[in-house]
């Protein structure tokens, strides 16, 4: 049910996540020799460098969520893989500017558990530091990206809606704001050392094992 998309938005191009309609002959030819057999775990991103995509706002594609945190772990551990493993062509491949630039985000994303927790950590540990400073600058990090949202609902964007409907709504994305933050802060922990494991296991399998690159659990 996306409505906007920032790439879309600014440069005109969206992001092949896997779910869309598109033309097989053309999509193959776009990708012919690009794409080595049995090397790429998370492939989406990469076809859609090649093969383009644009973010259709009037088709809703539904997919299951995970069932539990176990389960949406797991597919996170896998998607950070499956970023890592594009570093090599990353490195080596011609692509657009922007198609560079989404894969690096993505490599950022999988870093920020870790280099919060790091943060945290050397901000109670080491002598002549401020654990209040620090910990509220990482809080600020997490609490931010879910609270802007609430603050953009603050103002009524139509007229004719109640003052109790739109104060109950309001605390409505609060309150979801608050869990998201909470939930966040409590498996900090756990997200870092999930990521950190993703990256350095596919770091050693790529450059030194060549094995397993396709581990995949549904």
């Amino acid at each position: 049910s996306a409505v906007s998309d920032v790439y879309q938005d600014l440069w005109g191009e969206g992001s092949y996540t896997g779910k869309g309609i598109y033309d097989v002959d053309a999509f193959e030819a776009a990708l012919a020799g690009r794409v080595p057999e049995n090397a790429l775990l998370s492939h989406d991103l990469f076809e859609g460098v090649f093969a383009r995509a644009g973010l259709v706002t009037d088709v809703e594609l539904f997919e299951s969520a995970p069932t539990h945190y176990g389960v949406a772990a797991a597919r996170q551990h896998r998607w950070a893989r499956g970023d890592w493993q594009l570093l090599p062509y990353l490195l080596r491949t011609r692509m657009p500017m922007i198609g560079r630039w989404k894969m690096l985000d993505n490599l950022r994303r999988t870093m920020s558990a870790p280099a919060a927790f790091i943060t945290l950590l050397i901000g109670w540990v080491l002598p002549g530091t401020s654990p209040a400073v620090w910990s509220a600058f990482v809080l600020a990090t997490i609490a931010g990206p879910a609270l802007l949202p609430v603050l953009g609902g603050v103002v009524p964007r139509r007229r004719g809606i109640s003052k109790r409907s739109h104060i109950r709504a309001v605390g409505r994305d609060l309150g979801l704001a608050v869990a998201h933050i909470a939930v966040t802060v409590t498996m900090l922990a756990h997200q870092a050392w999930l990521m950190s494991d993703a990256i350095a296991r596919t770091l050693v399998r790529v450059y030194i094992t060549h094995r397993n690159l396709l581990e995949w659990v549904t």
